[in-house]
């Protein structure tokens, strides 16, 4: 809040010194203009999602691949131990 006397300094939009106003280019495309940069960005765009698709299935493959190793080994495992449990109860 201001003091009683003192001014508020608020810029407002005529405070601002006018410049010289900006320069916007404007491309004058044909339509077969539009058409080709629409063409490449969807070619940009479905490499990149080709890219991210065949990291993630190698991703994938990786981590399933170790899921059945460590299951192949678990299992491996488990029929050693079934193997020993029988022999000592029968040679008991």
């Amino acid at each position: 809040m201001a003091n009683v006397g003192e001014e508020e300094s608020v810029a407002m939009l005529s405070d601002v010194e006018e410049d010289e106003p900006a320069q916007i280019m404007i491309k004058n495309l044909s339509q077969e203009d539009v058409l080709v940069e629409k063409f490449r960005e969807l070619l940009v765009e479905l490499d990149l999602h080709a890219r991210r698709r065949r990291i993630q299935n190698r991703s994938c493959s990786f981590f399933s691949l170790g899921i059945i190793i460590a299951f192949g080994r678990q299992r491996d495992e488990a029929v050693r131990e079934k193997g020993e449990a029988l022999r000592s109860v029968s040679g008991a």
